[in-house]
């Protein structure tokens, strides 16, 4: 019962700094267990991309179409709906802007351009829409000088 004068505690054969170890050990073990668990991490739900924009492009007038030189013409396309659509001539080397408006709500937009002369014409049209702009492709134009044909003159009336 007694080891060198001093005597034994909790179980025959351990002294308390041995018997410690265990005691911890066990009482670890019981935190692990019983103690609550923080909550399992909820999942992060990112809100969905913007859809891409639509492709600017320019329709109106068809490739390959001969304008008539010092004419009135319309030049027509379709962009993201509602985007901002300028349009761009090179003119020696440099982009100059003719013209800006909103695309309809179909995409529809259109610019009416006056008297080219004659000669290759180069185009592009560029919406911007939400910080992102989307340029359609360049478009060259022909512009040459057109004979129109001579009225027909009515006969004079004979009195």
């Amino acid at each position: 019962m007694f080891r060198d004068g001093k005597p034994r505690y909790w179980v025959a054969g351990y002294d308390t700094k041995f018997l410690a170890v265990p005691v911890l050990l066990v009482l670890v073990i019981a935190g692990i267990i019983w103690l609550p668990k923080p909550p399992p991490p909820r999942p992060v739900i990112a809100p969905p991309p913007p859809p891409p924009m639509a492709a600017t492009v320019i329709l109106q007038p068809p490739l390959g179409t001969v304008i008539p030189a010092n004419d009135n013409f319309l030049i027509s396309g379709v962009a993201e709906p509602g985007s901002s659509v300028r349009l761009n001539y090179f003119l020696r080397g440099q982009d100059v802007v003719l013209g800006e408006q909103i695309s309809g709500t179909n995409g529809v937009w259109a610019f009416n351009l006056a008297r080219l002369q004659p000669g290759s014409h180069t185009f592009r049209a560029i919406a911007y829409k939400g910080g992102k702009a989307l340029p359609s492709a360049e478009v060259t134009y022909v512009c040459k000088v057109v004979s129109r044909p001579a009225a027909a003159k009515k006969p004079a009336k004979r009195k």
